[in-house]
């Protein structure tokens, strides 16, 4: 069997109301190059049976496979050993994609270089109503380029990275750790474990992903309804967080931290809802979970920084040093400290005079701001 571009996965459960709207929305017949994966994970309907003439006229390009109810990581894990292509996207069964970006998005994947280990996409979030949609886009990368290599070093960690907005190498998902089963909220564990393994980004200004929520009903696994009822999931997911090496590099200790602090601020918000009896033991348990992982990144620093001296740092980072200094110094005459230069060097007493009046006017205008502020 060839080889193709992109291996889409749509992990399957009692879908039959949407997945035909999820697979109209990846254009199979336009796009020759992309296997699609319909994973059943148990489902109780008939979800082969509505996906019928999708088997029969694409025999090639869209596998169906039947397996044991073990949630989304279990999907995961199974499409990974299956796949044969250069990239992986996963596709929720009730989402869809943007066919026009998602021709785009091929394109560059076809010519991709051999070493991109993660594309990072723009999406949009739906809000589903009874009665409307709103609709918030995501913008992960905000160049102009229609594709940018990234090196890992530069990876922009303010960006919002879900599994909405990636798309994997093969090789970079082989060689992270399987997926716990029958678990909810692996996504991040499986974005946290490529991140650390990955050395080069590519960026495209593409809002491929339509990722659809609905309000008011709390059969998503994502609502607080289903969140309180599967909180010791996250505490599973927690775990294996935890447990996934630190590295030394400084760029892919800011991804742990970040990672792990999204995790943190969901389980947050989750509690801020609970208002039963074990509220007091999951805070408990999260204050526990943040200095496990405190103390973590403190022995990390500490062998990170233990032959390191001012001296040496500053020698290895010089040209960030003397942008830092640059800055300091054009802020300092910005703010009026050297006006005193702009006075002819034969009459230095005026100059300097002139000098001392502006730092005590410049200090007084601090102090009168920081009153006002406090008012």
């Amino acid at each position: 069997m060839d080889k193709k571009t992109l291996t889409v996965v749509i992990c399957c459960y009692n879908s039959t109301k949407t997945i035909l709207n999820t697979l109209d929305s990846i254009d199979i017949k336009a796009n020759k190059d992309v296997d699609v994966f319909l994973i059943n994970d148990g489902s109780k309907d008939d979800l082969k049976g509505c996906v019928k003439k999708y088997l029969d006229e694409f025999p090639e390009r869209v596998h169906y496979f039947e397996k044991e109810n073990g949630n989304w990581g279990s999907c995961v894990n199974f499409a990974i050993s299956k796949a044969n292509s250069r990239f992986l996207s996963v596709l929720d069964s009730d989402d869809e994609y943007n066919k026009k970006s998602l021709q785009s998005v091929l394109e560059i994947l076809r010519n991709a270089k051999s070493d991109t280990d993660m594309v990072l996409c723009n999406y949009e979030f739906h809000f589903l109503n009874e009665r409307s949609t709103k609709i918030n886009p995501v913008a992960v990368s905000k160049t102009n380029e229609l594709v940018k290599y990234v090196p890992f070093t530069k990876i922009n960690l303010k960006h919002l990275i879900t599994i909405h907005s990636v798309i994997f190498s093969l090789d970079i998902l082989k060689t992270v750790n399987p997926l716990p089963s029958k678990v909810y909220y692996s996504d991040s564990l499986l974005i946290y474990q490529a991140l650390l393994r990955a050395k080069n980004v590519a960026y495209l200004n593409q809002h491929i992903y339509l990722y659809k929520y609905f309000i008011r009903k709390g059969n998503q696994s994502i609502s607080i309804e289903k969140s309180l009822k599967n909180f010791h999931h996250f505490e599973i997911i927690y775990d294996h967080l935890l447990k996934q090496p630190f590295d030394h590099d400084k760029k892919r200790l800011k991804i742990s931290k970040r990672c792990i602090t999204m995790q943190i601020y969901w389980l947050m918000r989750i509690l801020s809802n609970d208002y039963s009896k074990k509220v007091e033991e999951r805070c408990e348990m999260l204050k526990n979970y943040i200095d496990q992982y405190e103390e973590c990144i403190e022995k990390n620093q500490a062998s990170k920084f233990k032959f390191h001296t001012p001296l040496t740092r500053i020698i290895k980072h010089w040209p960030r040093f003397a942008m830092w200094i640059t800055r300091v110094v054009v802020s300092v005459v910005r703010s009026g400290f050297i006006k005193a230069t702009d006075y002819s060097p034969e009459n230095k007493k005026s100059a300097k005079a002139f000098a001392k009046a502006q730092r005590k006017a410049w200090r007084k205008e601090r102090r009168e701001k920081r009153r006002t502020k406090q008012i």
